[in-house]
């Protein structure tokens, strides 16, 4: 057994978010997809080559999905594509017990992002069903200030401050990021260094046991619409037609209550 803790997110460069916790903790690392987006740009291996650095091993899975894989996916609502991901993240929950695992937070700003919160929730389910559960599921917010999350609307269980020599370490993790550089100067520019010095965790908003979205419609869907009209995508993802399907066909493939 290995206490050891999980995180997992749908891109790659999400780690940087909580960097220090990463360096500290050195977890299991999971990714979904190849972080290659709209244009193909794909930057996995810029995070495989990071995490390695701090000392974290790969998970079962890393980077195997491609943006539009997760795409089609959500398109066909093919929950039963997701299910053996699940399960090698609830053994590897099971093989780590009691260890904490750590993931995206459900904003509504990307499609993807929620996906994989819903796929941490299963896993958590499917090992608590066997008394594995994880000591703690936590979440980290991608958008906006780490501290006040959905526009302040959730309170963090945790934080962590950086002092300035972990605070000048994620900086320049970020820094290195060759594919990230451009959104990291902007977010200096705009909020000074110590937008980075907090790094804060938060139990996943729930209600009668599945995530919820901080706003309806979610963001994801008034910009896709924008980028269907410019001829950038071809369907329009939403949450009722694509997202909830999909999480719902996921969660009968395991066997859990949709």
């Amino acid at each position: 057994m290995s206490l050891r803790p999980l995180l997992v997110i749908a891109h790659p460069g999400h780690e940087l978010r909580i960097w220090h916790w990463v360096t500290v903790n050195k977890p299991l690392s999971f990714i979904l997809t190849d972080g290659g987006g709209a244009n193909g740009a794909v930057r996995l291996e810029e995070s495989a080559k990071l995490l390695s650095q701090a000392g974290c091993e790969r998970g079962a899975w890393f980077g195997g999905f491609t943006d539009a894989d997760v795409y089609e996916i959500l398109l066909k609502k093919d929950g039963a594509r997701l299910a053996p991901l699940v399960l090698q993240l609830q053994q590897a929950i099971a093989t780590s017990f009691p260890a904490t695992v750590m993931g995206d937070m459900c904003e509504g700003y990307n499609p993807s992002h929620d996906v994989c919160r819903a796929m941490i929730g299963a896993a958590c389910e499917l090992a608590a069903a066997e008394d594995r559960a994880p000591k703690q599921n936590l979440a980290f917010p991608l958008i906006g200030d780490p501290m006040n999350a959905w526009m302040g609307k959730l309170t963090p269980i945790s934080t962590l401050t950086l002092d300035e020599a972990a605070l000048s370490e994620k900086i320049a993790a970020a820094q290195g990021y060759e594919q990230l550089r451009q959104e990291l100067e902007a977010a200096l520019a705009s909020s000074g260094r110590q937008a980075f010095a907090h790094e804060a965790f938060y139990i996943p908003a729930q209600e009668r046991g599945r995530d919820i979205l901080p706003e309806k419609p979610p963001f994801y869907e008034s910009y896709g619409a924008k980028q269907v009209a410019l001829g950038k995508y071809k369907h329009l993802i939403s949450y009722q037609e694509h997202v909830l399907p999909l999480i719902n066909s996921m969660r009968k493939t395991l066997g859990l209550k949709a």
